[in-house]
């Protein structure tokens, strides 16, 4: 009797933690690796986040110098969040029908990575000047209070100016791979006051280099996507030139091919030149010792001549 009364109660003890459901882990922020002095604060205060940690809506993340964290996107992205950087995470939502995903930087540094969205899905990066707003990308956000600079690895990213707080919807822009964006107060001022539109830019080898070198250590978890792996691996941590960018490299390549050719070719003439110089030299060389010996013959045969002559007795 005693033992079914314990069988009992453990089934109703057991039966409400086997029935709990799960948090779907579609656009969790989950805390992968720390670097240094990083701090999430909240309303219940600050706290150091550890490996695994989920980060929650309204929750902001603080790294302080030569710190850096990186956390995985549920299973659709990568983030790294660089030193000196302060990210809010102003809404975190999922449900069936889209997760929307929007994160504020006052200032700081900020690299996302992340899969092709579904279609009611939402991804947005917004700082004091602009919002980006992602489909399926790698991407950098560059920001302080006053600036912002956008850099697009790979894929698109919908760019909006912000001007107090407010989004100018009507100054849309896409940037596009190996393209940048940067937008400061002045900027959006002709922008919404002038109508100017958002200028582009190619971005620059040595930013896609410096991305890279911020982004060489980034761990990348096991659950995450195999697009999202690819797409770190192939763009992100190698080379990958867009056909602009490699057409560029290739005519430089071919401008110091023609350069080097031409070198070859002067040198080859200067060489010849010089072998030319030489023949005549010796030439005339050889002229003027033949001239001598010719002389010195003609003059030893007169003498000789001369000397018959004065042998010959007079009559």
């Amino acid at each position: 009797m005693k033992k079914s009364i314990s069988l009992i109660l453990l089934l109703l003890i057991s039966l409400p933690i086997s029935c709990k459901k799960e948090e779907p882990e579609a656009s969790q922020l989950i805390v992968q690796s720390t670097i240094g002095n990083v701090i999430v604060e909240s309303s219940q205060g600050e706290r150091v986040p550890l490996v695994g940690d989920v980060i929650k809506e309204g929750e902001i993340i603080v790294t302080k110098d030569r710190s850096v964290i990186d956390i995985r996107y549920g299973t659709q992205g990568i983030l790294r969040i660089s030193e000196k950087s302060r990210v809010t995470i102003a809404v975190l939502l999922s449900s069936e029908a889209g997760d929307q995903t929007n994160l504020t930087m006052d200032e700081g540094k900020l690299f996302v990575t992340i899969s092709k969205l579904s279609k009611n899905s939402k991804f947005e990066v917004a700082t004091k000047t602009s919002v980006a707003a992602v489909r399926g990308t790698s991407f950098r956000v560059v920001a302080d209070t006053k600036s912002s600079k956008i850099d697009v690895l790979s894929g698109k990213i919908r760019v909006n100016p912000v001007k107090d707080g407010k989004v100018v919807e009507e100054a849309e822009k896409v940037v596009e791979t190996n393209r940048t964006v940067v937008l400061d107060e002045e900027m959006v001022e002709e922008i919404v006051e002038k109508k100017k539109e958002i200028e582009i830019a190619m971005l620059k080898q040595e930013d896609v280099e410096e991305i890279r070198e911020e982004m060489k250590d980034i761990t990348v978890n096991e659950k995450v996507a195999e697009e999202v792996k690819k797409e770190i691996k192939e763009v992100v941590l190698e080379e990958k030139i867009d056909e602009e960018a490699k057409l560029e490299k290739e005519r430089e390549a071919e401008a110091a091919k023609k350069r080097l050719e031409t070198d070859r070719l002067n040198k080859e003439k200067i060489e010849q030149q010089r072998r030319e110089r030489e023949r005549l030299e010796r030439e005339r060389a050889e002229k003027e010792r033949a001239e001598q010996e010719r002389i010195a013959k003609e003059k030893k045969e007169q003498e000789t001549e001369e000397q018959r002559v004065r042998n010959i007795p007079n009559l």
